[in-house]
């Protein structure tokens, strides 16, 4: 997709990342797709589901997308309309049944990519914790938020492997949320 089509398909959808961090985020997945592969992702803090629709478009029949909410009042996708296998996992991302529950969904699969979005406070360093061990090495692990909040943005910077991050500004040009990522076990 276009740069304007990816702005277009994240209005349809509802996709709350700012745009030029969604997009340049976007063209790493298409790079990992064509390299080492892109076919199964997990995505934290899935809200309205706008960003799971952003990352699927991505994946083809056989791959599969899961996302975990502890509430899916918000969620707005049609499932049906997705290429790839989209299974939903309700419940608190921290909590160990949750985390049984996803990988009894992802089955022998390893995560190419990871999508913490979900708690914003001291719950990140859980989430990483209990998630990343899912992630195959030379897999993304992504965090949302790292500009504002104060919790992704420590965790983040803690981490041994090399940092690259985008950070864009909302569409009033006042607020940057960035997205940081790390490509797994590689260590700076």
């Amino acid at each position: 997709m276009t740069n304007k089509e990816l702005i277009e398909f994240m209005k349809r959808y509802g996709a709350w990342q700012i745009h030029s961090e969604a997009i340049a985020f976007y063209r790493i997945l298409e790079k990992l797709k064509a390299t080492t592969g892109l076919k199964t992702i997990v995505e934290l803090g899935i809200d309205r589901g706008g960003t799971l629709k952003l990352w699927s478009s991505l994946l083809k029949p056989g791959d599969l997308i899961a996302g975990v909410d502890i509430t899916l009042e918000r969620f707005r996708q049609d499932l049906t309309k997705m290429e790839c296998d989209c299974k939903l996992v309700t419940g608190d991302s921290q909590q160990l049944n949750t985390l049984n529950m996803v990988k009894n969904t992802l089955g022998q699969r390893q995560v190419d990519f990871l999508f913490i979005d979900a708690n914003h406070g001291r719950g990140v360093f859980t989430d990483y914790k209990l998630y990343s061990p899912l992630v195959r090495k030379g897999g993304i692990i992504a965090f949302h938020d790292i500009t504002p909040i104060a919790s992704p943005r420590e965790l983040f910077e803690s981490l041994p492997e090399q940092q690259y991050k985008f950070e864009g500004k909302d569409f009033g040009g006042e607020r940057s949320v960035g997205i940081g990522y790390i490509f797994k076990g590689s260590i700076t």
